[in-house]
């Protein structure tokens, strides 16, 4: 049996796990980033998401080229998950020499009393 969101559930994952990136930076470090990440870097995704289904549909649009898709699938695919084993290890390196004891919360907390 297999785990499959369904359409209500994947954007409460996606944000979840989009949250998680944040954990290892400070308060200074996690607003800029969430702002920017939020108005410009997702944006550009989808238009070159948009771009690269029109390319797709174009180029693969007859039945005997339909077999070169697999080719450039894998070629898509492959550096995508060297990109994600490399930002995997940056955060878990990252998240190693990051002290969740003193989180901003706590440190406003001490501040206060």
């Amino acid at each position: 049996m297999s785990f499959r969101p369904s359409g209500s559930q994947s954007p409460s994952i996606n944000q979840s796990s989009k949250e998680a990136l944040y954990t290892v930076t400070s308060r200074a470090e996690k607003y800029p980033a969430k702002a920017f990440i939020g108005l410009f870097e997702q944006r550009l995704a989808k238009a070159i998401a948009v771009g690269v289904s029109l390319a797709v549909t174009v180029a693969f649009s007859d039945f005997s080229t339909i077999r070169w898709l697999g080719l450039v699938t894998a070629a898509v695919v492959v550096p995508w998950m060297l990109a994600a084993r490399y930002a995997g290890r940056r955060a878990s390196t990252s998240s190693r020499t990051h002290d969740p004891g003193r989180s901003d919360v706590d440190r406003a907390r001490r501040e206060l009393h």
